[in-house]
C-alpha cells in the first residue's frame, strides 16, 4: 500500500504515516491517499464484516475532505450488499457513513465527505475502514473481487485554533458525484449540508445554524435548546405522531363520534337532568342541599327513617358495558354521619358504576362502604353476581371525598381512586358481556336503625373513549 501526502508547493511520498512536523504552525492543506484496498485485505473471516487499519491522523490535524471511490465493483457468492464506512476504535462511522461497493462503478461513483473533524491533537490517531457485507453463506470468505481507494484531506492546526472563529474554505467536489456531505462534528455527525450536483451548489441550510435561543415547540425537551415549550396532549386531544420525518396530528375527540361524556352538577334536581333520583321509606327523599360557595348543586341522598330505607341518584342502568372503549366514573361525596353497627344505625354507601338501587350491584365497578367488613374504603367489581371486593387503606370519614375508576379500553382492569391517589387495581369480574350493563349512580341504603341518614353528593361524572368511533357526527 502507498501513502501520498501533498503539499501546496511539494509532493511527498511515504510508507504508512505522515510526518508534518518540519511544516510551520499555520493551517496548510495536506491529501494524503490510503490504498487500494481489494476483497483479500479483510479475509480470511467466515464473518460478513471486517474492520482493519486505515492509516494514521498525525497529531494536531483536522480532516477536512474525505473521498471514497472504488474501481472494482465487490462481488461474491451471495453478495446482497457491501458497504464501506470509514471510523476510530469505538465509533466506526465517526468519519465517513455507508457508501456502496456492490454498485457497479463510474465516474460519478464517489463519496465525498466535507467537514472539519478533529480528533485528541496531543497524539496521532489510527483511522479504521470497516467493509459490511450480508448474503454470502461464508462471510467475506465467499468474495471474489473488489478494489477502492481513500483520500483523506487534512489541514494542520494552527495554534489560533484554541478559541475565536474559524473559517474552512469547502471545495465543490467533481460534478455529477453521487454522495457529497458536509458534516461538522458538533452536531452529532448529522449529514446538515447535501452538494446537490445538477445545481453545482450545497442546499439543505439557509445560510446558517437554527438557532439555540429560539421559541422552539417541541415534543420533548431538550438540554441544548433554551427557550422551547413542550407540546402537551390537551383534553379530548389523541396525537398521531408518524415519527421522524413525517407528520405528528393534534387530533380532537369529538363528542358522540369519538366520546361519550355526561357529568350532573346535580344543581337542578328533578328537573329532567340526566341524573334520575329514586327514594323509598318514610320521609326518603332526594332533595336539594345548601352547599355554600364552594360546590355548585349538592343532592342529598336521605333514605328516611324507615330500617330499610334508601334513595339514589342515577341513570338508565343499560347505560354501559366494560368494553368498546376506556372508561371513567367521578363523583365527589360526603356522609356526614357515619355508620354504627353498636347502637345500631347500619348503613351501606355504594358508588360507581352499578344496577340497584337497594341492594348489592349484580353487574357494576364500584366503591363500597360498609361497617359490617372495614371502616375504609372497599374496592368492587361484580359480573352476573360473581364479585371480587378488597379493602383500601383510607379511611371514611366525614369529610368531602372525591371517588374516581378508571377502566382499561379492553376491559380487562379497573383502577381505584380515592382524593387522586390509587388505592388498588382489579382484574377479574369485570362486566364485559352483552347481559351485563349497568349504570352510573350513588346509593344509601340502610340495614338497621329508625334514624334517617344522608349521604351528600356534589356531582357525577362519566367519560367514555370509544375504541371504534361510532357513527354520529354531531357537532363535528
Amino acid at each position: 500500500m502507498a501513502t501520498y501526502a501533498f503539499a501546496r508547493v511539494a509532493l511527498l511520498e511515504t510508507d504508512d504515516t505522515l510526518d508534518f512536523s518540519h511544516m510551520p504552525d499555520q493551517a496548510d492543506t495536506f491529501a494524503t491517499t490510503f490504498g487500494p484496498f481489494d476483497y483479500t485485505d479483510f479475509q480470511p473471516t467466515n464473518l460478513n464484516s471486517a474492520t482493519i487499519d486505515l492509516g494514521t491522523l498525525p497529531a494536531g490535524f483536522i480532516i477536512t475532505k474525505v473521498t471514497v471511490k472504488h474501481s472494482t465493483a465487490f462481488a461474491g457468492t451471495g453478495l446482497t450488499t457491501a458497504f464501506v464506512y470509514i471510523g476510530v476504535t469505538g465509533a466506526l462511522r465517526r468519519i465517513t457513513l455507508d457508501f456502496d461497493v456492490k454498485q457497479a462503478t463510474g465516474n460519478s461513483k464517489a463519496q465525498l465527505v466535507f467537514g472539519a473533524l478533529g480528533f485528541d491533537s496531543s497524539s496521532a490517531t489510527t483511522m479504521k475502514v470497516t467493509l459490511d457485507t450480508a448474503g454470502m453463506t461464508n462471510g467475506l470468505d465467499d468474495l471474489t473481487a473488489g478494489e477502492f481507494n481513500v483520500c483523506v484531506e487534512m489541514i494542520k492546526a494552527p495554534t489560533a485554533m484554541a478559541g475565536g472563529d474559524h473559517w474552512f474554505r469547502l471545495g465543490r467536489g467533481p460534478a455529477g458525484a453521487a454522495s457529497i456531505y458536509w458534516r461538522p462534528d458538533d452536531f452529532n455527525n448529522g449529514d446538515l449540508i447535501t452538494y446537490n450536483s445538477s445545481l453545482f451548489k450545497f442546499t439543505g441550510l439557509a445560510n446558517t445554524f437554527a438557532p439555540l435561543s429560539a421559541e422552539y415547540l417541541v415534543l420533548n425537551l431538550d438540554a441544548t435548546l433554551t427557550n422551547e415549550r413542550q407540546f402537551l396532549r390537551g383534553y379530548h386531544m389523541v396525537p398521531t405522531d408518524g415519527g421522524p420525518g413525517s407528520t405528528y396530528i393534534p387530533d380532537i375527540q369529538y363528542f358522540g363520534h369519538d366520546v361519550h361524556e355526561f357529568f350532573d352538577d346535580l344543581e337542578s334536581i328533578g328537573r329532567g337532568v340526566s341524573l334520575g333520583t329514586v327514594a323509598s321509606g318514610t320521609v326518603a327523599a332526594v332533595t336539594a342541599f345548601a352547599s355554600g360557595s364552594t360546590r355548585v348543586g349538592v343532592a342529598d341522598l336521605n333514605a328516611g327513617t324507615d330500617t330499610t330505607g334508601y334513595a339514589a341518584v342515577v341513570t338508565d342502568f343499560v347505560a354501559y358495558l366494560a368494553s368498546g372503549g376506556a372508561m371513567i366514573f367521578e363523583t365527589a361525596l360526603q356522609i356526614p354521619v357515619l355508620s354504627d353497627i353498636i347502637t345500631p344505625r347500619h348503613f351501606h354507601v355504594r358508588a360507581g358504576f352499578g344496577d340497584a338501587n337497594n341492594a348489592d350491584f349484580t353487574d357494576g365497578l364500584y366503591f363500597e362502604y360498609d361497617l359490617n367488613n372495614s371502616a375504609n374504603w372497599r374496592y368492587a367489581t361484580a359480573a352476573a353476581a360473581t364479585r371480587t371486593k378488597n379493602n383500601s387503606t383510607t379511611a371514611v370519614t366525614v369529610n368531602w371525598v372525591r371517588l374516581k375508576i378508571v377502566v382499561n379500553s379492553g376491559g380487562s382492569s379497573a383502577e381505584f381512586f380515592v382524593d387522586g391517589s390509587s388505592v388498588g387495581t382489579i382484574t377479574t369480574n369485570i362486566p364485559t358481556t352483552a347481559g351485563q350493563e349497568f349504570g352510573a349512580l350513588v346509593h344509601i341504603m340502610k340495614e338497621s336503625g329508625t334514624l334517617a341518614r344522608s349521604v351528600y353528593v356534589d356531582y357525577i361524572g362519566v367519560r367514555k373513549v370509544f375504541a371504534s368511533a361510532r357513527s354520529a357526527e354531531w357537532p363535528r
